[in-house]
């Protein structure tokens, strides 16, 4: 019911350099490889189940046993919850700027560069992916028989930094 293989794989980094500014993005993504949405159909089979057998009223009793999933309940795979796994995102970005001391005369430091970086700027999935992450998606449960399978994947962060270079 799908390949959690991705058709194709891309990457690039680009730097930009004008005067004293520079610039570098470094992209990269997948298009194609399904992955299935294992923590929605979970969350949906326990929710069902709660929902179809619990109590609400005495008008509507349930079964009168349930109170919270004690069995385990699953209700079925299904393909409704295979997803495009296909992504790509800006993963670096960082944005520079170089002094040099002018003249001949003598200075503290040789250069001087001001910069900022964002590590994972943004991050585009397809319409149908509704995970966090579908890059973190792999062997999630330590075996071979479970690669693109989502078990809840964690978000990626976001970091942004300053920083200062400063050569003698």
């Amino acid at each position: 019911m799908g390949n959690y293989l991705p058709d194709f794989e891309f990457g690039f980094i680009n730097e930009f350099r004008y005067k004293n500014l520079d610039l570098s993005i470094l992209i990269n993504g997948v298009i194609g490889g399904e992955i299935y949405n294992f923590e929605a159909d979970y969350y949906r089979s326990n929710r069902l189940y709660f929902t179809d057998n619990q109590w609400f009223s005495p008008e509507d009793p349930g079964n009168g046993e349930i109170i919270g999933n004690t069995n385990g309940a699953k209700l079925g795979s299904t393909d409704y919850y295979i997803e495009d796994g296909s992504y790509w995102g800006a993963r670096n970005i960082t944005l520079g700027y170089s002094l040099s001391p002018e003249g001949s005369g003598k200075s503290f430091f040789d250069t001087l560069r001001l910069y900022i970086s964002v590590q994972n700027a943004f991050y585009i999935t397809s319409n149908d992916f509704k995970g966090y992450n579908p890059e973190g998606i792999t062997d999630s449960a330590g075996s071979l028989t479970t690669r693109g399978v989502n078990y809840g994947s964690e978000p990626l962060n976001r970091t942004i930094s300053l920083g200062l270079n400063l050569n003698f």
